[in-house]
């Protein structure tokens, strides 16, 4: 598959603060250190080919180290396929109350007159 524009990001959703946050695939590494609660961190544009899988890395302010691997390839909608500009985005949220990793695949519209990041429909 060609080469994709992809930005990479990290939410948490949780209440609890995360540390050395990152992403990791193949080569790339996006490190995101502190997320606080209720926020992101997002490493924008560079191109490569989409991955299969990435894996979310954090810590919890007691400690705690988690370590979760996600597809990413297979639940790319089809839609998304579709798109002229091959531009996506991998949010990947993290709840550091329960330790659970989803990924969402985003997409920018123009929405209320200026670019919004959404999930695909």
């Amino acid at each position: 598959m060609d080469d994709w524009t992809i930005h990479v990001g990290i939410q948490n959703v949780g209440t609890n603060s995360i540390e050395t946050a990152s992403v990791s695939w193949g080569e790339f590494w996006f490190r995101a250190g502190i997320v606080s609660p209720a926020t992101e961190a997002v490493h924008i544009g560079f191109d490569r080919p989409i991955p299969e899988s990435a894996t979310v890395h954090y810590s919890l302010p007691n400690g705690k180290k988690v370590k979760k691997t996600l597809a990413v390839k297979a639940v790319i909608p089809k839609v998304a396929y579709k798109d002229k500009d091959k531009k996506i985005t991998f949010m990947f949220d993290v709840n550091s109350n329960t330790d659970e990793v989803a990924v969402k695949i985003l997409h920018y519209v123009r929405k209320e007159g200026y670019p919004q990041l959404v999930p695909y429909e």
